[in-house]
């Protein structure tokens, strides 16, 4: 496990790079500000993205929050304060 802090900007960068992995694209190409579903990804890849994201924090994440959190900024926010 990493000892790298979990604060919002850790959390935004990792999962802004787990999403351009699946894009293949640069993670620059990939606006924190968008909301997931407009990222480009199906359902499947946005859930699967954001339980990697769970297990790298080693935190449940309810389906819901994605609703309330739709971006990537709105969500790392949410998990830092949660951590």
């Amino acid at each position: 496990m990493s000892t790298e802090p979990r604060n919002a900007e850790t959390i935004a960068r990792w999962a802004q790079e787990r999403i351009a992995q699946t894009l293949e694209c640069a993670p620059e190409e990939v606006d924190i500000d968008r909301q997931f579903d407009q990222l480009g990804l199906d359902s499947l890849a946005i859930l699967m993205a954001t339980g990697e994201l769970a297990e790298w924090l080693d935190t449940e994440l309810e389906a819901a929050t994605l609703f309330e959190c739709p971006t990537i900024r709105a969500l790392s926010q949410h998990l830092a304060n949660e951590n």
